[in-house]
This record gives C-alpha cells, structure tokens and sequence, in this order.
C-alpha cells in the first residue's frame, strides 16, 4: 500500500512541474520611438498600443515632451518587426477615483480599427516612426 502511496504522489509530484507556469518565448525585438502630437501640442500621458503581435500588445505611455519608446517585455526594449495597427488612448482623469473623464482625442484613436494609424518595424538597431499628428 505505502508503494502505491508514494507512485501516487511521485506522479502527483511529477504533473504538478509538468504543468507549472513557463514564460512564453520571447521573439526578436527592435527598439521603436515616436511621438504623439495633437493640435500642435504633445499627447503627454497617452497611452499607445500597437496591435497584432502574437501573445503580446506592446505599449508606450507618452512624455511631456510628446515621445514614446515602444514596450514588449521591458521597458522601452521594442516590437517584433512587422506592420501593425495601432491606437492612442487618451483621456481625462475622472472626478473620482478610477473614474475616467472624457477623450481628449477623437474616440476613434482609441481602436486600432479606426485610428487609421499603422507602422513597420524593421530588424534594425532603432525605428524611429513618423509622429502621430492626430487630427480633431
């Protein structure tokens, strides 16, 4: 019986490592910056998404100054080459907590199917994109 007991658990034992949680593997990034502009002035704080990548959406927050560094993994380390849509999300801080106001951009930034915004990333050592001039 104590046999039977300890194959039970060795094999208990032996699915729960088998089943533990491993990391995706990670792709080839490369380091993308831009900026966001709207009505001449910097979108600081929006938030940039670039969409269709595999097991991910890479994301930036934008600087005072209007610049952003595309984020996979790490901080600022980039996106797997290819064309992507991407969207701009952008709005308000609420009256109260969690709360979000309104958009300070058009709404339509807000999803990649409209925002009519797109890139490539290259396999090179930086992309530096094109700004985003968004318009009313």
């Amino acid at each position: 019986m104590r046999t039977c007991s300890k194959c039970v658990c060795l094999a208990l034992l032996l699915a729960a490592i088998g089943c533990g949680s491993r990391q995706p593997e990670r792709v080839k990034i490369y380091p993308a910056r831009g900026a966001v502009i709207f009505k001449g002035q910097p979108a600081a704080g929006a938030i940039v998404r670039v969409h269709g990548v595999a097991g991910a959406t890479p994301r930036a927050v934008v600087r005072k100054d209007g610049t952003f560094a595309l984020t996979t993994y790490e901080a600022g380390d980039g996106v797997p080459p290819g064309r992507y849509r991407v969207s701009v999300y952008w709005r308000r801080q609420g009256q109260e907590d969690g709360d979000e106001g309104p958009f300070l951009i058009p709404e339509r930034y807000s999803r990649p199917e409209s925002s009519g915004l797109e890139i490539e990333i290259k396999p090179e050592a930086q992309n530096d994109l094109s700004p985003f001039n968004l318009k009313p």
